[in-house]
């Protein structure tokens, strides 16, 4: 009787034993993956809080400029292009009146070509 109630109870007790180990080792095993997930999960933020930054970057440069002020831009880039390249005409057309109308080696007196060819030619449209 005795002894054996007394041997159910140390086994109960040895029982119990067991099961707070694998309890604690069970504890430990989902502490440390907490502590691993965590870390990763801090690692991610930190990543993203970096990403966030350069698109806040991206955006505060995108913004400086409205879609409309970069057009007008463009359009006042273009205009200035257009005025260079018939300046460019201008200088090649006076270049060329200079190098006909410049007096002739042999007369002194007179030009290779008339006046009249320095003159503005009117636009056709």
């Amino acid at each position: 009787g005795k002894a054996e109630n007394l041997n159910r109870i140390r086994e109960g007790i040895q029982g119990l034993k067991v099961e707070i180990e694998d309890r604690k080792m069970r504890k430990e095993e989902i502490t440390r993956l907490y502590e691993q997930k965590r870390d990763e999960v801090e690692q991610t933020e930190a990543e993203l809080r970096e990403e966030i930054k350069k698109l806040k970057k991206d955006i505060d440069f995108d913004s400086i400029y409205s879609k409309r002020e970069l057009f007008n831009m463009k359009k006042a880039i273009d205009e200035t292009q257009r005025k260079m390249v018939k300046t460019q005409e201008s200088i090649e057309k006076l270049n060329n009146c200079l190098l006909y109308t410049s007096p002739s080696p042999r007369d002194l007196s007179t030009s290779r070509m008339p006046s009249s060819a320095c003159k503005k030619k009117k636009k056709t449209k």
